[in-house]
């Protein structure tokens, strides 16, 4: 659908192919693949998509905005917060969660997370892929 690299500490590049989003009940799947062009491994590169500013899941600095309305949705949340639980990192989230990523270069993960779903008459978003930029005209299926 849509292509986009972003360069990451020590020249580290990765490229995010996203797909066609789609509805599942009362919401939208946001679905992409992130690739890691090297040259080296890198930190778990999730780690680098988590967002200061975002909902704090794994892809807390990604989102999904209806360009009509200019209303941005962010990462589903299930569930309270922990008991004792102080750092944001402790709230759950429809994705991935703790999921063990390939970070060798020459590999890829396929990502996914829960946004709310906008309006049924909404037929493309544009994702904001946080380090990746933001990527117009997304299709929803």
């Amino acid at each position: 659908m849509a292509s986009r690299t972003a360069s990451f500490r020590a020249g580290d590049e990765r490229r995010i192919d996203v797909k066609p989003f789609y509805r599942d009940g009362a919401y939208l799947v946001v679905v992409f693949e992130i690739a890691n062009l090297g040259p080296d491994n890198g930190p778990n590169e999730v780690d680098s998509y988590m967002g200061e500013a975002g909902s704090h899941g794994r892809f807390g600095a990604f989102s999904v905005t209806d360009p009509a309305s200019k209303t941005t949705y962010r990462a589903v949340r299930i569930g309270p917060q922990p008991s004792g639980a102080t750092a944001p990192l402790n709230l759950k989230f429809v994705d991935p969660g703790w999921a063990v990523f390939r970070t060798e270069p020459g590999t890829s993960n396929r990502g996914f997370f829960y946004v709310p779903a906008p309006p049924p008459d909404v037929r493309a978003v544009t994702f904001d892929a946080g380090p990746f930029g933001r990527i117009p005209n997304v299709p929803i299926r």
